[in-house]
């Protein structure tokens, strides 16, 4: 039986806040609004597939301009989280952001906040959608020569389809300009408090019109990124990657050699982006963007637990490679009575990476037979490929009707293969005289022959003592469309639907040395579904600058298949090889509106339901990666926004949310897991706000302009996960960071002085935590980068 929910009254406290933030900008729209209309500083948006004010979408949509990006010093999405309020991020480092999209938006996420998701990709859609341009693809690229970054709040399943429940993000690249050739460059040296070097970093874009018609832009840059961290429990190993003896005379028993090395955490960023824009009529344009980013990380951004501030006990550093790549063709033509738009893309990822093993080793030690100097880790090497294809029609605004049609095609395939690695297990393995082994078969004998006993074809010929093998290929065909009637001037209803047609094919496999074909699971599965979902919205003017809204709406993410075992000694329960798309229906009333010379405010109230949570589970017999189906949760809150223009030189931005977000029914996840009524989801705080004050001051230092900057973003506390039985499971405790910076510039030149998170706070926004041992020295809470001072120097032509 369904539980019934115990909220209470939970909105007061937001209410109140509410109304102290927004007074002020509803107190002054008389006076902003006769200003000078020529001082509209409002961004112009294409979130509903035609441009729109921020004022004029019916539904919360924020937006950050490209020179608001540069002013903040945004430069990826970690930065980005703290500048649009209620998104949160697991800021996983260099190393690890790009691998896993862990955006979450109103509180809507049921996955680990750290855990595995630091080392190896999801095995399901994200929650929130990640668009370049009109492409859905998630990277942690560098946010550099951006038009605007448009962030949308709740369930958009009708026009941006499976995997944005939570919202989508959508980052708008400056486009080639026929009118004029620029170039713009920029470096900048930083101090970094806890690191052994600076970092410094250089970018350049051109822009070349090659004639009236046709234009390009070139943009690329280099960053490099000095460590923090410091390694206090590293194996020594010798010069054949072997462990080290503390004691040469005790083989079988001796302890390993440690050592220590500072700034593991050390990376290089390398990026480039080439677009080509063509008119090729006066009504069609084509639209060509190649992007490339290449990541070469050391090792986590990550902390031990309970420890001395910036330092880990790992046995061994975790390396990875990240190289994206992306092509972008669109097509736009005015075909009179609508816009034509054809986006194509193909994207691909590829990371190859090694990750510290330490805690699985300790817990595995009885079954390695006692190796005293294991130090396992793992390489996890996979490529992405993803070919999509969208078309839309978009009528011409102005009429009482407004419509938008579309069809959707995406080819996705990811081809992973690991590998589990003991260095100098193969030679302890093989090495005659050990005691166990001794005890049992007499002198001379070795653990592997013992071992043989019972598993015949066992292999203990090399370290690789774990091999896994994962292949995921999905194709979504859907088709959508929403429709607006407009009621007058003030009034208008909108209905969207979208059809969708997916197939999930996953095979894998596994084997683990020490036991032979016993640990052998082969598998594959193939999953179809077929499925829609609707949307409806009434919008009303209250005046021409404000607008009141009600929305409901839906989100999902695909169903699919588990590769899992049906025979054999590993044999899963059949019910486990597929699991059901999850859907969200989003109710939301909310009010916005623009006051003019670049005021604005915004503020919603919603509440989602989210059937059929999908949950990434380890398979109870196989140990294989699985998504179960795992009951309902609840998300409500409030948001709201204000910017408001407090003179002709000083700009104040202020945004809070609360999100209560949690399971409202038992669930059942595999044998010995469970989630309870009341879990709250994990990595979603109940509290975030933002703050960002902006002074431009003329002066006449070469004809210049100082620019004084402070922007501050707060969280509450967070969980990482349901609860204690899905591991990984520690409250995260609230944190601020403030950032600020001076710069000066004129026509040509610009300079910047700027601190990122002056307080020096550590900032924990994700974890790795083994609770079956205690504190073990594979531990580890991931911290935002510390204190930065630095210089930025940048010439425009």
């Amino acid at each position: 039986m369904e539980k019934r929910e115990r909220h209470g009254h939970c909105y007061g406290a937001p209410l109140a806040m509410a109304f102290a933030m927004l007074w002020p900008s509803i107190a002054n729209a008389q006076a902003v609004t006769e200003a000078d209309p020529a001082a509209e500083q409002e961004i112009v948006v294409t979130a509903s597939g035609r441009a729109s004010r921020v004022a004029d979408i019916p539904y919360n949509i924020s937006a950050v301009s490209g020179k608001d990006l540069a002013v903040a010093g945004v430069s990826d999405i970690a930065d980005l989280s703290r500048q649009v309020v209620g998104m949160s991020f697991a800021n996983l480092g260099a190393r690890s952001n790009g691998i896993a999209n862990s955006i979450i938006l109103r509180g809507l996420n049921g996955s680990s906040v750290g855990g595995q998701n630091a080392s190896l990709p999801s095995e399901n859609d994200p929650m929130v959608s990640v668009y370049i341009n009109a492409i859905p693809l998630f990277s942690n690229f560098k946010i550099n020569d951006v038009e605007r970054v448009e962030v949308l709040r709740g369930p958009q399943g009708t026009l941006y389809g499976a995997g944005s429940i939570g919202g989508t993000v959508r980052f708008i690249l400056n486009k080639p300009d026929m009118k004029a050739f620029t170039l713009d460059v920029e470096s900048k040296i930083a101090a970094v408090n806890s690191a052994g070097k600076p970092n410094y970093g250089f970018d350049a874009t051109v822009n070349i019109p090659l004639t009236d018609r046709f234009a390009v832009r070139i943009n690329g840059g280099y960053e490099d990124i000095p460590g923090v961290i410091n390694a206090v429990g590293l194996i020594a190993l010798d010069s054949n990657g072997i462990p080290r003896l503390a004691n040469p005379a005790d083989y079988f028993g001796s302890a390993p050699v440690f050592t220590q090395r500072k700034n593991v955490d050390d990376a290089d960023i390398a990026y480039v982006r080439a677009s080509a824009l063509w008119n090729i009529t006066d009504n069609w344009d084509g639209l060509l963007t190649i992007q490339h980013q290449e990541t070469d990380a050391s090792d986590f951004t990550g902390q031990f637990p309970n420890g001395p501030a910036r330092q880990h006990r790992r046995f061994r550093t975790s390396p990875a490679e990240t190289d994206v790549t992306l092509y972008a063709l669109e097509l736009t033509g005015d075909l009179g009575f609508a816009t034509f738009t054809s986006s194509t893309g193909y994207s691909e990822t590829k990371v190859n990476s090694a990750f510290d093993d330490t805690n699985y080793g300790i817990e595995a030690r009885d079954f390695y037979a006692g190796f005293p100097r294991i130090s396992s880790y793992a390489d996890v090497n996979f490529k992405d490929r993803n070919i999509v294809e969208e078309v839309r029609l978009i009528s011409k605004s102005g009429g009482s009707w407004d419509w938008v049609i579309g069809a959707f095609y995406s080819n996705f395939k990811r081809r992973l293969d690991g590998a589990q690695t003991a260095p100098g297990w193969s030679e302890y393995a093989n090495a005659p005289n050990h005691p166990l082994a001794v005890q049992e078969l007499g002198a001379g004998a070795s653990w592997a022959d013992y071992q043989r006993l019972f598993y015949p074809d066992a292999t203990f010929d090399t370290d690789v003592t774990y091999a896994l093998r994962k292949r995921d290929d999905t194709r979504n065909i859907a088709l959508y469309g929403e429709l607006t009637h407009h009621f007058g001037p003030r009034f208008s209803l909108t209905g969207g639907a979208r059809a969708f047609w997916t197939k999930n094919s996953r095979s894998g496999g596994q084997r683990f040395f020490p036991v032979g074909s016993a640990g052998d699971v082969d598998a594959s599965s193939t999953q179809k579904v077929s499925d829609s979902l609707f949307k409806v919205n009434a919008a009303y003017d209250i005046t021409d600058n404000i607008k009141a809204y009600a929305t409901w709406s839906q989100g999902f993410r695909q169903g699919g298949a588990n590769a899992l075992p049906l025979s054999g000694p590993y044999a899963e329960d059949p019910s486990l090889t597929s699991f059901r798309p999850d859907f969200a229906d989003n109710y939301e009333i909310g009010i916005k509106g623009s006051l003019g010379r670049g005021s604005s405010f915004s503020a919603a109230l919603y509440r989602i339901i989210w059937n059929d949570i999908q949950i990434q589970i380890t398979s109870p017999n196989a140990g294989v990666a699985a998504i179960v189906n795992g009951g309902k949760a609840r998300a409500q809150g409030l948001e709201l926004e204000s910017q408001l223009a407090l003179s002709a030189n000083l700009d104040l931005k202020l945004g809070y949310t609360y999100t209560d977000a949690k399971l409202v029914e038992d669930a059942i996840l595999s044998p010995g897991i469970r989630a309870f009524d009341g879990d709250r989801l994990p990595g979603t705080p109940k509290h975030t706000a933002t703050m960002g004050l902006t002074y431009n001051q003329p002066t006449k230092l070469l004809g210049g302009n100082l620019t004084y900057h402070v922007d501050g973003s707060y969280r509450s506390s967070v969980f990482t996960e349901l609860n204690a039985e899905r591991g990984n499971y520690v409250k995260l405790s609230g944190f601020t960071t403030w950032n600020a910076s001076i710069s000066w510039s004129n026509e040509r030149f610009r300079a910047s002085l700027f601190m990122d998170n002056i307080t020096d706070e550590a900032g924990v926004s994700a974890a790795y935590i083994d609770e079956q041992l205690n504190q073990p020295p594979g531990d580890m809470y991931f911290i935002q980068r510390p204190r930065t001072f630095g210089l930025s120097i940048g010439y425009h032509y």
